[in-house]
């Protein structure tokens, strides 16, 4: 019985140092881990060692990891549960099963290797999510980089890192993400969140070139807007612009005073879902086309075609000054003939003629539209399709013809072809055969056409003055006469 007694007096004193040393190992690891509230996750690296059993162990030579789904699976056990418990936790789980066939069970675990730290990438970027650290932080390019960069709606400005136990971080991504920023940049630690913010949604309508919805950086002001609209149209009022706020707060905006001081008060912020409207100025008329300088031009009292004309610059070598068309709200179009008074007036001064009654006073919103001239011909008559056809430099009375889809089989005369051309103020008229021509007789009629010529083939029931009515009816055949000439 003495023996037995000290064997077994030994063997307590050898479970209380085996008990007292698990003891250390669970306090050196849960105190390595974060303390007692260290919760077990997914890719913690564990030991689990069952004192002097070690077919049932897994030491740290030969470690455990936690699986994804949070669980191990430990001998004699199907699995454990472990993600979400402390180390301490899971010990008695593992000694209350294997209590059920070993006596005097202890178990101590080790974090061998804690989980990796976690960061958050949300917002703008393409894959947002959480994303494990292989270090003990990381800069902000790198976690951007993790998530697979910026989305192309991404604010190069707006852009926010939260943690647990400091105030958020406003970071200027365009500043960080350029090369002289490079080795300066904020860095997330473990449990930090980086949100990328989405540009700001303005629209922009009215009288700017491209009216549409932008994409709007933080910190963008009115003038950014309608240079990403590409700038205001000829048209816009340069008084005003309206400001229409999401909250429905709208404001009215010196818009001439943003674009002289765009520093001031009246160049607005913008805020997301915003609308800029440019509307059409009222207190302007505008002269468009083949003028040097075309655009508005203030509607002073009095103001005239000419004078508006020499304000545009005056006209290009192309301008067709006889058909300037003059339009004006609630009437209908009117064709002013600018020649006289361009050809008798100096370059400077035009107000000379603001009073002569040849002139026409305009009004605020009238425009001037200056056409380009291009030459041309008239095919009507017997042809496949009469019209008015653009020529070229030695293009002759058949070039036209075939233009026009030439004559029309069996009904048209063409031994008696006319060809009309004004000449020193009178029309001179000129007979064409085409059958002889074709021959190769009388080339000389193949005449090289020029600007306002008219070209007729009859029919066996057409006549000039049928085609004309019948090709231009609306329009008047000798207002198209006197057109086609001038």
């Amino acid at each position: 019985m003495g023996v037995v007694l000290r064997m077994t007096q030994r063997a307590n004193i050898g479970s209380v140092i085996l008990g007292l040393l698990a003891a250390l190992i669970v306090w050196g690891s849960t105190a390595a881990a974060g303390g007692d509230e260290y919760r077990l996750g997914p890719k913690d690296v564990l030991s689990i060692v069952v004192l002097g059993r070690p077919e049932v162990s897994y030491p740290e030579r030969e470690p455990i990891m936690v699986r994804p789904d949070g669980k191990i699976s430990f001998p004699l056990m199907s699995e454990v549960e472990v993600a979400g418990k402390t180390p301490g936790e899971v010990e008695a789980l593992i000694e209350a099963a294997l209590s059920k066939r070993y006596k005097h069970v202890d178990v101590a675990i080790n974090v061998v290797q804690p989980r990796p730290g976690r960061i958050y990438v949300l917002g703008e970027v393409n894959n947002p999510g959480a994303f494990d650290l292989q270090h003990e932080d990381i800069g902000v390019r790198e976690a951007i980089a993790l998530a697979g960069g910026l989305t192309p709606q991404a604010s190069r400005r707006g852009c926010c890192m939260h943690g647990r136990d400091r105030e958020p971080v406003r970071i200027d991504l365009g500043r960080l993400l350029s090369d002289e920023e490079n080795g300066r940049q904020p860095r997330l630690v473990p449990g930090d969140t980086l949100v990328v913010e989405k540009k700001k949604t303005v629209a922009v309508v009215g009288e700017v070139e491209t009216p549409g919805v932008y994409q709007m950086e933080d910190g963008a002001c009115l003038l950014d807007a309608i240079a990403a609209a590409e700038g205001l149209t000829t048209l816009s009022n340069r008084r005003e612009a309206i400001l229409l706020r999401a909250d429905r707060n709208n404001n009215t905006i010196d818009l001439e005073a943003a674009l002289t001081a765009p520093g001031s008060d009246a160049n607005a912020p913008l805020r997301d879902g915003d609308t800029v409207v440019i509307n059409e100025t009222h207190n302007e008329v505008y002269v468009f086309g083949a003028v040097e300088e075309p655009g508005a031009f203030y509607a002073a009292d009095g103001l005239t075609a000419a004078q508006a004309f020499a304000l545009a610059g005056g006209a290009k070598p192309e301008a067709e000054l006889a058909h300037v068309k003059l339009l004006r709200s609630g009437q209908q179009p009117e064709i002013l003939d600018l020649r006289p008074l361009v050809e008798r007036t100096p370059a400077t001064g035009l107000e000379q003629f603001a009073t002569t009654g040849d002139d026409v006073v305009l009004e605020r919103g009238d425009r001037l539209i200056v056409p380009e001239r291009f030459e041309r011909v008239l095919v009507l008559g017997s042809v496949r399709q009469p019209g008015a056809y653009p020529i070229e430099p030695g293009d002759r009375v058949t070039d036209a013809l075939a233009a026009a889809g030439g004559p029309i089989p069996k009904q048209s005369r063409t031994g008696r072809i006319r060809l009309m051309r004004r000449e020193d103020e009178r029309v001179s008229r000129y007979k064409i055969d085409l059958r002889k021509l074709k021959d190769g007789r009388n080339p000389s009629q193949d005449q090289l056409v020029q600007h306002g010529d008219l070209i007729f083939v009859p029919g066996a029931k057409t006549s000039l003055q049928d085609s004309m009515w019948t090709l231009y009816t609306g329009v008047g055949a000798a207002r198209f006469l006197t057109d086609i000439f001038d």
